[in-house]
């Protein structure tokens, strides 16, 4: 579970049990804070052999087991467009709505595609997580509630925060960049570590990163460590020749980033893979204002469940102009 600062929250379940055709089936519902939004659920087919095979457009069926009579509906297969994860959907709202409402009192969800098993996915602790979603949107008690249904009308709910606005300037730079690390950099402590760290002839490392902020300012990344898939870079703002050094003031990070790069557009990316597939970790973004860089977007997933990037929960999100 997890809520952002604009009270978008986002539930996973995943494979039940230790079922090899399930590995990697999940279940994300997710839920934007305003009184008007509708929960929202697809269904992730994982990596087995029996996924692997099948096409968008075909159809699905979602069994909801429970202690009574179990519960079926009917979805359709489509692919993620960022990922390319073959998923399942729930094409017609009211449908959708009655599978959540279905949810919080089943067991686990069987899945299966024209006919091929795909496994089943655990709905342990469904109805106190959809309980805690109510309570951090300010549902409770009231009548869009998924759990914590009361008599409150819709109008007595508070809207959500409104999406933090970040002043983005496009970054100067230019051909004429510097190909060497300055002296200046080169004698500061924090630099000494990281060549030190990188001085093993034997392993492979990434090369220095350098780009124009403005006029006067450059961004530096000096290689800084390396793991399974993952490059790690120091990022530090100075001049050409590394005058005036001071740190780029990464909010909620220090300044050693895991496969980090400045777009052209003035946004800091970094994605540190949980493992080498990239579907569990974290993944962040940040926005050159002209003087530092501010949070934009921060997603995360700790559980490695073939759950691509794309899907993963929001943490923080903002939008630039």
């Amino acid at each position: 579970m997890a809520c952002n600062n604009v009270h978008l929250c986002t539930a996973f379940g995943f494979a039940a049990g230790n079922d090899a055709a399930g590995t990697g089936t999940y279940l994300r519902l997710q839920r934007g804070g305003a009184p008007e939004n509708s929960a929202t659920v697809l269904i992730g087919l994982g990596w087995g052999e029996a996924a692997e095979s099948i096409q968008e457009g075909k159809r699905a069926r979602l069994r909801i087991e429970d202690s009574g009579a179990p519960a079926e509906f009917a979805g359709v297969t489509d692919d993620e467009p960022e990922s390319g994860a073959m998923l399942v959907r729930i094409s017609d709202p009211a449908t959708e709505q009655r599978f959540v409402e279905a949810l919080k009192n089943g067991t686990r969800v069987a899945v299966s595609v024209e006919g091929k098993d795909l496994g089943a996915i655990s709905l342990s602790g469904s109805s106190a997580a959809l309980r805690w979603m109510d309570d951090r949107q300010g549902r409770a008690g009231g009548a869009t509630a998924l759990v914590a249904k009361g008599p409150a009308p819709s109008s007595a709910m508070a809207r959500p925060p409104a999406e933090p606005v970040v002043r983005l300037v496009k970054p100067l730079g230019g051909a004429d960049l510097p190909t060497r690390l300055p002296m200046a950099l080169l004698k500061r402590a924090d630099v000494q570590q990281c060549i030190e760290d990188n001085s093993d002839p034997e392993r492979e490392f990434s090369e220095p990163q350098v780009d124009r902020l403005s006029r006067t300012e450059y961004l530096w990344g000096i290689p800084c460590g390396r793991g399974a898939y993952n490059f790690s870079h120091r990022y530090i703002v100075a001049g050409r020749d590394g005058s005036n050094a001071r740190s780029p003031s990464l909010t909620n990070y220090d300044d050693t980033l895991v496969n980090g790069g400045l777009g052209e557009n003035g946004v800091l990316g970094a994605f540190n893979k949980g493992r080498g597939v990239g579907d569990c970790g974290d993944e962040t973004a940040w926005a050159w204002n002209g003087r530092r860089f501010n949070l934009v977007r921060q997603a995360q997933m700790d559980d490695c469940q073939g759950v691509p990037s794309s899907l993963w929960p929001r943490l923080w999100t903002a939008r630039t102009q």
